[in-house]
């Protein structure tokens, strides 16, 4: 008799981690409507600062932007 291979636990846990979230993610036939408190953010954003800082150390917090000539832009959604 052949057995099948058992799934470890591992296993079933990232299979749940991944199929939990994948089947709740279904919704019905509703579309996402617009959110009002948000309407005074709604449009393409360019930035003219983005600043990250060190957990360790808050005084390093370089200017992304500025110091790299990085570019960052946000588009902002109706619905949110």
């Amino acid at each position: 008799m052949v057995r099948a291979p058992r799934l470890t636990r591992a296993a079933v846990l990232l299979l749940v981690t991944l199929l939990v979230p994948t089947l709740s993610g279904c919704g019905g036939n509703d579309l996402v409507g617009a959110d009002a408190d948000l309407a005074f953010l709604v449009g393409d954003w360019d930035a003219t600062r983005f600043v990250v800082q060190s957990k360790a150390d808050p005084k390093v917090a370089p200017k992304l932007i500025g110091g790299l000539g990085a570019q960052f832009w946000l588009h902002v959604e109706p619905s949110g």
